[in-house]
């Protein structure tokens, strides 16, 4: 009975206390019926509620994530359409011989390095290749604000092109022209040549060289060339696991036969180009 007088006393008290917020919530839905309701004619309407904003990538003002994200959709749908990575390339690498690019232009670029960081990722855990530690190290810092990188490029002093330097392949206005790229427009004669500097080098690669050398699985050598205003193959520089896959890598770079310059308003320039030369090793 104790027990009893005591539940009975505690289940009064808090129906004492929910009078008042019973009170509120009917308060509150009258009050709603009667702003929103027409003759019944909303009864029954739902009312959909607004998408959130896309999160900004790292410290990204919202209007620079709002961009970003509309270059991600282009790229995806680029993509979805069976684009080539030539074609996705030539459509995000843009404005790459500006001191200081537009803004769109820059997150162009970002936005076209993230999509090679994740079908990167994608492949070296398909091959079984994934480090965390590199990826990480490789892939750090992308999607730095707009605004620190204007004030980073003002900081630098504008370079002429050396020997070293040169116009990105991607951005050259008439690119150069490989034996047998001959009579074509700049879009064909860009993608012949691609296509042809990556079968010489697959031709001529010596995978059996170095092999003694190379990892397990996936193996890639980053590799990049001036392409001079004679047409000849200049300052080689390569990255790889090993020595000895950086000076393969030169070797078969080196053998590419002359070419006619490519062209920046009507006159001869040094054009660099890059590409990853990669070779499996089995187990």
């Amino acid at each position: 009975m104790l027990q009893k007088s005591k539940s009975a006393r505690a289940a009064k008290f808090k129906f004492l206390i929910l009078i008042p917020l019973i009170f509120a919530m009917l308060t509150y839905v009258s009050c709603s019926d009667t702003t929103n309701l027409t003759d019944g004619e909303n009864e029954n309407m739902e009312v959909p509620t607004p998408p959130a904003s896309p999160a900004p990538p790292q410290a990204l003002s919202q209007e620079d994530a709002e961009l970003v994200n509309q270059l991600e959709s282009e790229l995806q749908q680029m993509e979805k359409n069976g684009k080539s990575f030539l074609e996705i390339s030539e459509a995000f690498m843009i404005e790459r011989d500006k001191h200081i690019q537009s803004k769109e232009a820059y997150y162009r670029f970002h936005v076209f390095m993230n999509w090679i960081k994740k079908h990167s990722k994608e492949r070296d855990i398909e091959n079984g290749d994934y480090n965390e530690k590199e990826f990480k190290e490789l892939w750090h810092g992308l999607f730095k604000p707009y605004e620190d990188y204007v004030a980073y490029r003002k900081s630098q002093p504008v370079k002429e092109n050396t020997s070293t330097e040169g116009v990105p392949f991607t951005a050259i206005e008439t690119v150069p022209t490989y034996p047998g790229c001959e009579n074509l427009d700049n879009a064909a004669a860009k993608k012949c040549m691609s296509e042809q500097i990556t079968n010489f080098i697959n031709q001529n690669f010596d995978t059996n060289a170095v092999k003694p050398y190379a990892e397990k699985g996936t193996n890639r050598i980053y590799v990049r060339f001036v392409i001079s205003k004679e047409g000849t193959v200049e300052n080689i520089q390569a990255r790889a696991s090993s020595p000895e896959l950086v000076e393969e890598g030169k070797r078969v770079v080196a053998l590419l036969p002359k070419m006619k310059p490519g062209e920046n308003d009507g006159k001869p320039v040094d054009v660099l180009y890059s590409l990853p030369i990669i070779f499996q090793v089995g187990e």
